[in-house]
Formats: C-alpha cells, sequence, structure tokens
C-alpha cells in the first residue's frame, strides 16, 4: 500500500505529553496491490496497481519528495542549517528497508528509490479536464508518473 502522504492529506498530533502521532485522511489517493487484495472491495478501481513498481512511484513522488525534501530544501533556501535530504532520508529509508529483509520489495525498493538514475515525478502539465485521459496516455491524470527527476538519494553514495 502506498497513501498519498502528503501535508493536506497527513497532519501532526502533538499530544500534551510530548508523544507525537500521524493523522491520515483523504484516503482516496492510495494505492493498493491486487495480490494482497483478500476480501476487499473497492468503489473507485483506480486504487488498485498494476504494476507494484506504480506503489515506489505514489511514495517518491508524494511522500518523498512532497513530505520529506521539500520541507529540507525550503528550509535550507532559508539559511536554516539542516542536512541535505540525501543525508537526511537515505539512512532513514535504507533502516526501513531492511527492516524488511532481503526479499524481492527490499530488492526492487532498492533498484527504483535508492540506486535508480532517474526517480519519477507527477505528469500533470496539462489540466485533467483539458484533454480526454485517451490522448494524455494515461488511465488517471492523478496517478501517471515520468521517471525524469534526478536522483538527489544518490548524493552521499
Amino acid at each position: 500500500m502506498a497513501l498519498e502522504a502528503h501535508p493536506q492529506n497527513i497532519h501532526l498530533l502533538l499530544a500534551p505529553d510530548g508523544t507525537i502521532g500521524l493523522l491520515y485522511k483523504d484516503d482516496d489517493g492510495a494505492r493498493l496491490d491486487p495480490r494482497h487484495r483478500g476480501a476487499v472491495t473497492l468503489r473507485d478501481a483506480r486504487m488498485w496497481v498494476t504494476d507494484p513498481g506504480e506503489l515506489a512511484d505514489v511514495f517518491v513522488t508524494i511522500t518523498l519528495h512532497l513530505a520529506a525534501a521539500a520541507p529540507l530544501l525550503a528550509l535550507a533556501a532559508r539559511g536554516v542549517p539542516v542536512p541535505t535530504p540525501a543525508a537526511a532520508l537515505t539512512p532513514r529509508l535504507i533502516a526501513a528497508r531492511d527492516r524488511w529483509g532481503d526479499g524481492l520489495a527490499a530488492r526492487e525498493f532498492t533498484e527504483r528509490v535508492l540506486r535508480a538514475e532517474r526517480l519519477p515525478v507527477k505528469a500533470m502539465v496539462t489540466a485533467g479536464t483539458l484533454l480526454p485521459k485517451q490522448r494524455l496516455g494515461c488511465a488517471d491524470v492523478n496517478k501517471f508518473y515520468r521517471h525524469t527527476g534526478p536522483n538527489y538519494l544518490r548524493e552521499t553514495r
């Protein structure tokens, strides 16, 4: 499962005792792997992926680019001493990946995210209401990716 975990959908919950939690809302953008479907039925079939790589695309474009790297870059642009996205995120991504063991998912994550020459970006140049999806070459204008972004996670290697 990959969630559209950007600031519009994810909120930090700061409890009076200092604990931190996350609130996720607006789950219509989730992407799900049908191999783990079980008895789940969805109203919006676009949430099922046809390729597990689509999960990585959502994770990279939403969670990594928008919710993790962009705040670091914005703070750095204001002169705040923060680590680069590579220094801050790559070790955490590796640690999370390593909890999966050495299976196919871990290897695919390594190749698609950590070692890839290019990372995906959302291809939303033309508003979805202006052109038919067939002309754009995609099933859903909000879930269409191009692998054209530089991989800033490779900076430290």
